[in-house]
């Protein structure tokens, strides 16, 4: 049978052992643990990066899309504005040309008294 010393130092002999193992077991979890948490971040950040390119490249095209809808519209108004601009014109011109023709009568009625009072005066 075994003595209590040789008990003691098959103990101590177990112990080493498997602290040794359950060290070189930590160490190789750690390192495992450390490898997949890395991969996992990795690939959180490969599916935010595509997540946030996705959303920007959708806030572009609604971007592009009210861009295009407002030009749309600016070129309406323009059009509007420049027919606007062309009747107002327009109506100048035909103010002007009534002004004139007004003119023109008054000048004329004058002439035309002149003209009667002279034939009044002959008679």
């Amino acid at each position: 049978m075994l003595d209590q010393k040789d008990i003691e130092l098959l103990q101590k002999m177990m112990e080493s052992v498997v602290d040794t193992r359950v060290t070189e077991s930590e160490k190789r979890m750690g390192s495992v643990v450390d490898t997949r948490i890395t991969e996992s971040e990795k690939r959180m950040e490969s599916v935010v990066d595509a997540r946030i390119t996705e959303s920007e490249n959708l806030l572009l095209e609604e971007m592009d899309r009210l861009q295009n809808n407002l030009m749309n519209r600016m070129d309406r108004i323009d059009s509007r504005l420049d027919s606007m601009q062309h009747e107002i014109n327009a109506c100048k011109m035909e103010r002007e040309s009534v002004g004139l023709l007004l003119k023109k009568i008054d000048q004329l009625e004058k002439r035309i008294e002149e003209l009667e009072r002279k034939q009044h005066r002959e008679r």
